[in-house]
């Protein structure tokens, strides 16, 4: 069994908790492996069980954009735009230089929130900043 086949092996135990940073690497191998694959609905499970981790196991703001970017592909585009806008909202903070850079993921997957799965019309928004 290829590491594929068990990272998307449905009655393999779940983490109920992540407890260890190894924990969260296993939950976290497995979003990316589900969004990858285009499973967005597993892959933004995932993605809330790591927000739901310790303090410190894991980068919150990269989740958040992740999980953004998984909701957008899966049409949640309202739930989309709240964790994109948590992470511009960071981004453009005094802690990180506050300036939202304009070749940032994070914006261009906002704007294809904002239309609603239109990728064309975000990117030709996005290319206007």
């Amino acid at each position: 069994m290829g590491i594929l086949d068990r990272l998307f092996k449905k009655d393999e135990k779940e983490l109920k908790e992540i407890a260890s940073i190894e924990d969260a690497e296993t939950v976290a191998k497995r979003a990316t492996a589900f969004h990858e694959k285009g499973d967005y609905a597993d892959a933004i499970k995932y993605y809330t069980q790591l927000l739901n981790a310790p303090q410190g196991f894991v980068d919150r703001y990269a989740v958040l954009q992740e999980r953004g970017m998984a909701f957008c592909e899966n049409g949640n585009f309202n739930e989309a735009e709240r964790d994109l806008e948590e992470v511009l909202q960071v981004l453009g903070s005094d802690d990180y230089g506050g300036d939202i850079s304009k070749d940032s993921q994070a914006m261009y997957w906002l704007m294809v929130a904002r239309h609603k799965g239109d990728k064309k019309k975000a990117m030709d928004e996005f290319v206007k900043l």
